[in-house]
């Protein structure tokens, strides 16, 4: 069921690089606050549908893939409507152990907006092991 990431969890081996590749049909906005770090890629490269990018606007970011005890964040620009955005996101993980990936944009059903889908895992949060 959308909205999900499929698989929601992985193993990687440390110090191998790995290509993800996240496709994001979401097409409405969630806004970061203003100042929020989770615009920025961090930790590796990513391109959207074959381009360089190094930020996302907040006017512009659906959700983002971070791992903040790796420093990795990818920011996920909305879709075009009835269509889809193809990120590219390559990085290294140099730390083995198990860590939770989660979107940090606040679009879910709590007061923070961080409840409900954000906080469940196989939806908007999962574990990255670094075998």
């Amino acid at each position: 069921h959308w909205p999900a990431m499929a698989p929601s969890d992985i193993t990687i081996t440390k110090g191998d690089t790995i290509v993800l590749t996240i496709k994001e049909y979401d097409d409405m906005v969630t806004a970061l606050p203003t100042g929020s770090p989770y615009n920025a890629v961090k930790g590796g490269t990513m391109t959207v549908d074959g381009v360089a990018t190094t930020t996302v606007p907040s006017s512009k970011i659906s959700h983002t893939f971070s791992i903040p005890e790796l420093g990795i964040n990818a920011p996920l620009p909305m879709a075009p409507e009835g269509g889809a955005a193809t990120v590219v996101f390559t990085f290294t993980a140099n730390k083995a152990g198990t860590y939770t990936w989660r979107c940090f944009t606040p679009c879910g059903s709590d007061p923070k907006g961080m409840g409900g889908a954000m906080a469940t895992m196989g939806w908007m949060k999962g574990n990255v092991t670094v075998a």
